[in-house]
Order: structure tokens, then sequence, then C-alpha cells
């Protein structure tokens, strides 16, 4: 599970939801998930409003990616050049 990872124990912008090891297979119950969308819409908790801070701090990174000159268009750019190069080859 690499993306929850990433967002719950990297980025802090989210919580588990499933419980166990992960490996073990188990139904999310609705309460649990109502439980954590209520959490989430909690707009008084600072735990919650550090998430979003971090959350548009992420969104602001990606907008420079992708936006002309960002570093994704870079990076395609040098993929480009480097199979076009190998292929001459």
């Amino acid at each position: 599970m690499p993306n929850s990872k990433t967002i719950v124990e990297d980025w802090k912008i989210g919580w588990k939801v499933r419980r166990g090891m992960a490996d073990e297979e188990h139904l999310v119950m609705r309460e649990e998930i109502a439980s954590i969308v209520r959490r989430f819409m909690d707009l008084e908790s600072d735990e919650v409003n550090e998430m979003r801070r971090k959350a548009e701090g992420l969104e602001e990174i990606c907008r420079k990616a992708v936006s002309e000159g960002g570093s994704a268009e870079s990076a395609i750019d040098s993929f480009i050049q480097d199979i076009s190069y190998h292929r001459d080859c």
C-alpha cells in the first residue's frame, strides 16, 4: 500500500482506514468511515487544520511541477530526448 503509506506516514495528510496487519482482510464498516469523515469535517481540530495546511502546500508544489517550465515538463522533455537519442544510435 505505497499510496496510503505516503499519504499517512510521509505527507501526514490523512489517516488509515483499515486497522490491523496489511495482509489481514476485513471489511471497513460504515461506522468507521463515518467516524473518520466526522473527524475530517471538524474545522476546530488543530490536527485537521494542520493536515489541510500541508495538503495546500502539496497542491502548490504539484501546480508548479505541471506548469509550463515545471519539473514535470522538464522530466518529460528529458525522457523524450533520451529515448530519441538511443533510438538513433
